[in-house]
């Protein structure tokens, strides 16, 4: 049954354009796995089991037969094409990656950070190691395109130490985004380097080493800005890395050196003049969103909530994880005013938008468990079903 994969797509009543959409592919990678010519790359076969609605186990049953009746013309196809690569290249023992690896790597990133924007974190955290392994060898195992391949696994280290970060697994999360600042420097990118750092300020920052985390910011934006460039990317950069310092600063109870960097921040928001997600996820929302969560970690929740109310922040679809965040800390400002109505309705707003960020945020649990320690379950009624959600009931 030669075209298994492609009858239970139209049994779902996909085209192959929906298909490719829902994985994150193009249509021409979905034509080919259906001849099967080809087979989804390690890190896509949760994404393309999830997308037809079976196990992984069937998902290999549906390629295996795609794959059968196709076997000889794909033997004979990676034949000419081993052929025609020996005579491209006489004498050579190194493999060189092609452009379409690049590509295909190019799209894996891609698709990562978007799953790390809209907080699908258990998506990501399959799809990471076969990405991490296949960029790395993409990175070292030849000369051609090289130093973008290092610059795309300088990416992919640093969307693992964000994971990292949500997990709580602060070491590791360091080692990620050491080795993203690592392949980032090697790439002669200063973008990514300075993404890659701000990122590693970020770990600082969850271990409580404030000085030294904004110390990593505050360089991860100059480096940047001393480039003297005027791209979307380095705005996004410089305006990311003063605001990742203006937060350790707030943590660290310095509130003027908070203010003038969320000013600097801004600046750079205005530049740019749009919310962006890449290199770093930047724009005049997350200025906003940083006003009221700075006051938040300065202890004034009523300028908080003044902010939230003044200029209240709607971000577009694919940055539920900063939209969440938000949200969270709407709830924190509310339970610092005793007002445990609306801060229980903050975080259950959070919890649609971005339920992974919000379960597992230990501010969410700081939340939960401030509300269930003087809980009147007339006024909140949906709090215990939530702190269950959020694995937290017991421990209150």
């Amino acid at each position: 049954m030669r075209h298994s994969l492609a009858a239970r797509r139209r049994a779902l009543g996909l085209s192959q354009s929906d298909l490719a959409e829902r994985v994150g592919v193009d249509r021409s990678t979905v034509a080919r796995c259906e001849q099967g010519i080809s087979t989804p790359r390690p890190w896509y076969r949760p994404l393309w089991a999830d997308a037809l609605d079976v196990s992984l186990a069937e998902l290999d049953a549906l390629l295996g037969e795609a794959q059968e009746e196709d076997v000889d013309r794909r033997d004979f196809l990676q034949g000419a094409i081993a052929a025609a690569a020996t005579f491209a290249t006489p004498g050579s023992a190194s493999w060189v990656p092609a452009e379409a690896d690049l590509g295909s790597i190019r799209a894996a990133v891609a698709r990562a950070t978007r799953l790390e924007r809209a907080t699908q974190y258990a998506a990501l955290d399959v799809m990471l190691p076969g990405l991490l392994s296949e960029v790395n060898e993409l990175a070292s195992g030849g000369r051609v395109h090289a130093q973008e391949a290092t610059g795309l696994l300088s990416q992919a280290e640093a969307l693992h130490a964000w994971l990292l970060i949500k997990q709580d697994r602060p070491d590791a999360a360091e080692r990620a985004a050491t080795a993203a600042l690592a392949a980032g420097d090697k790439a002669g990118d200063v973008c990514v380097a300075g993404a890659a750092m701000r990122c590693l300020g970020e770990v600082q920052m969850r271990a409580g080493r404030f000085a030294v985390a904004s110390d990593l910011s505050i360089e991860a934006a100059e480096i940047v800005r001393r480039a003297r460039l005027s791209t979307g990317d380095a705005l996004a950069v410089i305006g990311a890395g003063y605001l990742s310092a203006a937060m350790a600063f707030a943590r660290a109870g310095d509130a003027a050196s908070a203010g003038e960097l969320l000013d600097a921040a801004a600046a750079s928001a205005a530049d740019l003049d749009h919310d962006v997600s890449t290199p770093a996820a930047f724009g005049p929302s997350n200025v906003a969103i940083h006003r009221v969560a700075i006051p938040t970690e300065l202890g004034d929740p009523i300028a908080a909530l003044d902010q939230a109310r003044r200029t209240p922040v709607d971000m577009a679809s694919g940055h539920e994880e900063r939209s969440g965040r938000y949200l969270i800390d709407i709830a924190r400002a509310y339970t610092a005013r005793r007002q445990d109505a609306p801060a229980l309705r903050a975080l259950l707003q959070a919890e649609q938008l971005a339920a992974e960020e919000v379960r597992m945020h230990r501010l969410t649990h700081s939340v939960l468990i401030t509300l269930l320690g003087r809980e009147r379950r007339s006024r909140t009624p949906a709090l215990r079903p939530m702190a269950a959600r959020c694995g937290v009931l017991e421990r209150a």
